[in-house]
């Protein structure tokens, strides 16, 4: 790593513990603020964008030292972060075809079933043909790839699979988007929508478990670097994404960072992103923009009275690390594809 960004991300990191730990919120602010200054070349994210340190009380999971390194100077994969920062941003797609398709990489449990539901009823207007999941002749558990070619893919898909399989049918260039959602509230609608709607091998209480019991069942019902699991090909088995000392590890970063280069990404949080998709890829700017007034379907498995202890939410933080930090990166992307697409950000939506 070159001196300069080895300061850059000592700097950039210095903010980030310094700000979670400040008393009063007006003095985060202001230093978060100082963070997120105009220079882009480094990793920059806003306050609310990071999540709080653990505390050590009641945190069941102890890091070794090695794991004390990640995301700091020493971690190798703040280089890949800061490399992917500057790569090229991906073209526009004005005009969408099976020969150029729009791929929607959907993670789950992230607000992206309303958006397949727009592209579906925006491709069926136009005359496209559509491949997504629970629409049409397409199951909701069809997770393979297609065998016949489309515009617009919508779904639970495998990168490495899916390219693969497009590669085979001649179609050698896609567009692709996907969705984010802030990990912390992601892994816990995982929790009650999969652990014990789906799967009915948890309690809809989660304070019912031990720390350690919460933190296996996360694991392995794969509520953990959903993102990940999507973007690094890596569908069928669990991610390497926070194994510090892996070169596993090193691996699905840099798959997961050179795919989303190819992506815009969605933020549930944040409306701007909604408008960068719509101005790539105009032609469904209406469905894009729509997602601004969309509300998360009820997760009818939550426990409202359910009163979560500390250390269950530490668990969570501490699984969720890797992928807060891959949300922070795909969201300063975001911002800068929006510099690049400014000039269309205004223009009216083609497919209602």
């Amino acid at each position: 790593m070159s001196r300069w960004s080895l300061l850059s991300v000592k700097a950039w990191t210095s903010c980030l513990l310094a700000a979670s730990v400040l008393a009063s919120q007006a003095q985060a602010d202001d230093l978060s603020r100082h963070c997120a200054g105009d220079d882009v070349s480094a990793l920059q994210v806003r306050q609310e964008e990071i999540p709080k340190v653990p505390s050590n009380e009641s945190l069941s999971l102890q890091q070794s030292a090695s794991e004390s390194q990640m995301f700091t100077e020493l971690d190798p994969v703040m280089r890949m972060i800061g490399n992917f920062l500057r790569l090229p941003y991906p073209e526009p797609n004005q005009q969408i075809r099976m020969n150029r398709p729009l791929i929607f990489m959907h993670q789950a449990k992230s607000g992206g079933t309303s958006l397949r539901e727009l592209l579906y009823n925006a491709s069926m207007r136009k005359g496209w043909k559509p491949y997504i999941q629970c629409y049409g002749a397409v199951g909701c558990q069809d997770f393979q790839a297609p065998k016949t070619k489309a515009a617009v893919y919508a779904g639970h898909f495998c990168w490495d699979e899916f390219a693969q399989n497009l590669h085979r049918r001649g179609v050698n260039e896609f567009s692709c988007v996907t969705n984010f959602r802030k990990p912390f509230y992601r892994i816990l609608s995982c929790y009650s929508y999969r652990a014990v709607g789906v799967r009915k091998d948890a309690p809809e209480c989660m304070a019912k478990l031990s720390p350690d019991q919460l933190r296996d069942v996360l694991i392995q019902v794969g509520c953990v670097n959903e993102p990940f699991r999507r973007l690094s090909g890596e569908c069928s088995v669990i991610s390497h994404a926070g194994d510090y000392s892996s070169q596993a590890r090193s691996e699905v970063w840099n798959s997961t960072l050179r795919n989303l280069a190819q992506c815009v990404p969605l933020f549930l949080e944040e409306p701007q992103s909604m408008k960068v998709a719509a101005a790539y890829f105009p032609q469904l700017s209406g469905s894009f923009l729509s997602l601004a007034h969309v509300s998360l379907n009820e997760n009818t498995k939550y426990n409202a009275k359910c009163n979560i202890p500390e250390s269950h939410y530490n668990v969570i933080r501490e699984l969720a690390k890797s992928e807060e930090m891959l949300y922070a990166t795909a969201k300063r992307r975001m911002w800068h594809l929006r510099s690049k697409v400014a000039s269309l950000l205004e223009e009216e939506p083609q497919d209602h």
